[in-house]
């Protein structure tokens, strides 16, 4: 049986059937009209850019980028960036203090003196001292007023942030809403 999901529309469309093969035939125009002049793809109203702004959105990605030059590295600071313009909100790209031997050969210093040479423009810095963890990093974020935290990772680790930056809202941050976006990276590796 039908189920209600929205107000009826005349349909956009038909479907022909010749030698056995189905061929829509779609009617442009109302096809145009359904899906963009009053569906999603509308531009927010003033009312809810407001909302956004109030929310002081900041987009951030936190990372080892020992060294700094993975391809996906390159990836998550366009993320980052793109976003961030977007949103007109501002960005900050932490780098981990992470250092030893074998998987961090670079100290903190010669890590962010090569990233910010990869990518001139991007907000790159150390994370604190004092707050060396993407916890702390997130933390210090909403303790500058922001509401709307937009964390920038690779593909494979959306869910797991996202869960893990649930589990600490409302104990040690409190963000009225939290995006965890992905890179896509790591979808082409």
């Amino acid at each position: 049986f039908p189920v209600p999901c929205g107000k009826e529309v005349k349909p956009e469309g038909f479907v022909a059937i010749r030698g056995g093969r189905p061929t829509k035939l779609v009617d442009r125009a109302e096809f145009s009209r359904l899906n963009f002049a009053g569906g999603t793809f509308q531009k927010p109203s003033k009312e809810e850019e407001a909302a956004a702004e109030d929310l002081n959105p900041v987009v951030t990605s936190f990372g080892r980028m020992n060294p700094p030059t993975h391809a996906g590295h390159g990836a998550v600071v366009g993320k980052v960036t793109e976003l961030a313009k977007e949103m007109k909100a501002p960005s900050a790209i932490a780098l981990s203090r992470s250092q030893d031997p074998e998987k961090n050969p670079l100290s903190p210093e010669q890590k962010l003196k090569h990233a910010k040479r990869m990518f001139p423009g991007a907000n790159i810095m150390l994370a604190d001292e004092d707050a060396p963890t993407i916890i702390q990093h997130v933390k210090n974020l909403n303790k500058k007023g922001h509401k709307h935290l937009v964390l920038v990772v690779g593909s494979d680790r959306v869910e797991e942030m996202q869960k893990l930056l649930d589990k600490y809202n409302g104990k040690e941050f409190n963000f009225a809403k939290i995006d965890v976006v992905s890179a896509s990276y790591r979808d082409w590796e």
